[in-house]
């Protein structure tokens, strides 16, 4: 009885999975760019998908993407099939950007039109994987301290990243094809003399692209005195090996030597309160010959316009007198 029944289940199974046939599309891919970039650089694939009717009309987002990291991250993403029967994948078609790592990318092209095989139609797998290889960022540090030119016991510590990453951010205005921001990090900074004794030891949180410079002020730093300085730069650890980080070389520093108080350089000493000033005032004459020259301007100017419409009357009465002289002429001719 339990080899009839074996026998009756492998017959069950044998009959409900028939053989699939092979897909007729064919999937290949064809590097348009550096298969090795370093992070955030640019790179891309030509896909060429064969044998679908995406030739007829564009296969929206039919195109599954997979990358498989030696880090252990996934990525999926899909593309457009285009009229060609083309595809292309470059940074954009991914949401994130991908972290260092070597990457198998694969490729299954499901059919919205059921052209891909039968009788599991709709699904077909890349030929052949392409790799993807994503090395650290290179970055080194530009660390300077300078003298405060306007006071001689301050001077002023500038750290900032360089590197390529940078230089391309740098130039990025927002496009769906800009990479990644800077990761997140911290500064550290540390200042010895002569003898080894630490003197200043700050740290400074570093935020996205905004960290990568800093910048801080050192207060009353001991004049002619000689001083080694150390900045590091550490990105936190989702970060870290997307960068390479070279460390500064240490940085010596001599201090000016102390200036006297009222010199250029010297400590500036407490402003003095300024008194309050009245504002000026005009004299008590000068106020009255200023109403004087008013009224007389005043009464020149009316007397200027009284002379004026008298003429105007007068010119207007002695037309009159012409005309009626003149009508009564002419009937003396008349008569």
């Amino acid at each position: 009885m339990a080899a009839a029944t074996a026998l009756a289940v492998l017959a069950i199974t044998a009959i409900g999975t028939p053989a699939h046939a092979a897909s007729p599309v064919t999937i290949d891919f064809e590097a348009t760019g550096a298969t090795t970039v370093e992070f955030g650089g640019e790179w891309g694939y030509q896909v060429d998908v064969g044998n679908t009717r995406c030739a007829h009309r564009t296969c929206t987002n039919s195109l599954v993407l997979t990358f498989t990291g030696d880090n252990g991250k996934t990525f999926t993403a899909k593309t457009d099939v285009f009229l060609s029967e083309t595809s292309y994948v470059a940074p954009y078609t991914l949401s994130d950007a991908l972290p260092a790592g070597t990457y198998t990318i694969t490729a299954n092209f499901r059919d919205p039109y059921g052209w891909a095989g039968s009788p599991n139609p709709g699904l077909a797998s890349s030929n052949k994987p392409a790799k993807l290889t994503i090395t650290a960022a290179p970055l080194a540090i530009d660390f300077r301290i300078e003298s405060d030119p306007h006071q001689s016991a301050g001077a002023v510590v500038n750290a900032q990243l360089t590197g390529t990453f940078l230089d391309q951010l740098g130039g990025c205005y927002g496009s769906e094809e800009c990479h990644e921001p800077l990761g997140d990090g911290r500064w550290d900074f540390v200042i010895a003399d002569k003898a080894g004794a630490t003197v200043v030891e700050k740290s400074v949180t570093a935020k996205g692209s905004n960290g990568q410079f800093a910048s801080f002020y050192w207060h009353d730093v001991p004049a002619s005195s000689d001083f080694t300085a150390t900045a590091e730069f550490t990105f936190e650890a989702a970060d870290r090996k997307n960068y390479s980080v070279e460390a500064a070389a240490p940085l010596s520093f001599t201090s000016p030597e102390a200036v006297a108080a009222g010199e250029p350089g010297s400590p500036e000493a407490e402003p003095v309160a300024e008194e309050v000033q009245a504002s000026p005032s005009l004299p008590l004459w000068a106020v009255l010959a200023w109403l004087l020259v008013l009224v007389l301007l005043a009464a020149a100017v009316g007397t200027f316009a009284l002379l004026a419409r008298r003429q105007r009357r007068a010119a207007t009465s002695t037309d009159l007198e012409a005309s009626d002289t003149a009508r009564e002429l002419e009937k003396a001719d008349h008569s």
